[in-house]
């Protein structure tokens, strides 16, 4: 999960540029509640956002999976 170059796509997860699946950045009328609201973020994963794309793009399932494997909280 090393952070890749990203175009600030909000669709677009910060760390790994696979798309992000957010609700509230999707083309939907009814936005509705995001996958991640249900969802513990390990607060180390958000350090490995580069500090000029934090909050500026939901990070994927995947990659929140793979660092909470990683810690133990999957």
């Amino acid at each position: 999960m090393t952070p890749v170059p990203n175009s600030n796509d909000p669709s677009r997860c910060p760390l790994c540029e696979g798309p992000n699946e957010c609700r509230l950045c999707s083309e939907s009328t009814y936005k509705g509640q995001c996958w991640c609201f249900s969802v513990e973020i390990d607060p180390a994963v958000l350090e490995k956002v580069p500090s000029d794309l934090r909050r500026q793009a939901c990070l994927c399932r995947k990659c929140v999976d793979a660092a909470n494997a990683a810690s133990g909280k999957a």
